[in-house]
């Protein structure tokens, strides 16, 4: 998802992305890398790890009633994906 956000013109690409993330009024910086799924799937696998559960989680009912434009949006085109992984 950040590579469509971001405007990347690269998908294969490993990049640092700063990001400001705004919660409860605080704003945050935040830095993290962007990189292809197969990157970070083929590091889990490389490193003896096997996938147990990928989720790409909902928001939850809540945010639907604090910011119904943005729950809109998560529930359409969602932004996390999470991988849990044990080593083998």
């Amino acid at each position: 998802m950040d590579y469509t956000v971001y405007n990347r013109d690269n998908y294969f690409a490993t990049e640092l992305l700063d990001d400001e993330w705004t919660i409860n009024g605080e704003k945050f910086q935040v830095q993290f890398y962007r990189r292809p799924i197969s990157s970070i799937i083929n590091s889990i696998i490389g490193a003896n790890f096997t996938i147990d559960n990928v989720l790409e989680p909902m928001p939850i009912e809540q945010f639907k009633v604090e910011r119904p434009e943005q729950y809109r949006k998560l529930t359409k085109k969602p932004q996390f994906l999470f991988l849990k992984a044990s080593k083998q």
